[in-house]
């Protein structure tokens, strides 16, 4: 029999009446030990999550959901989104992924004028640089 180093796997071992059988015997306890020391680490490590149940009245949830369906959310997410959003102090921003294809596009209209032939094509993309500028500014703020 060879040594168990493990003071916890020896205890299990001797508990389950295994150390004076086969080692094939031995071998299946171990493994047995080993599943349910994963189970209950993976337990213990899982993340705890709080939950909250706010009650609205009907023409509150109304609003809600409407407001929530401008912005591209369901009101779960919506309201959840607004409270990481305080907690973070950070704005929500409403359709983004919307808002980075108007970045995408800007920028791809940026690069496209970066060879001006005449000074109102330079201005155009300077103006177009410009607000691509301060669009990633926007998003980068509210990250």
């Amino acid at each position: 029999m060879r040594k168990i180093r493990s003071p916890k796997l020896f205890q299990y071992l001797l508990d389950s009446g295994v150390l004076d059988k086969t080692e094939a015997e031995i071998a299946s306890a171990k493994r047995a030990y080993r599943k349910e020391y994963d189970r209950i680490w993976k337990k213990n490590s899982r993340v705890k999550k709080k939950e909250i149940r706010p009650g609205f009245t009907q023409r509150e949830y109304d609003e809600l959901k409407a407001r929530a369906r401008q912005v591209g959310y369901n009101p779960t997410a919506y309201v959840k989104s607004l409270v990481q959003a305080v907690l973070r102090e950070k704005h929500v921003i409403p359709n983004r992924d919307l808002l980075l294809k108007v970045l995408q596009a800007l920028s791809i209209a940026s690069i496209a004028l970066s060879r001006p032939r005449t000074i109102q094509e330079k201005e155009t993309g300077e103006l177009l640089h410009n607000t691509e500028l301060m669009l990633l500014s926007y998003l980068q703020s509210n990250d």
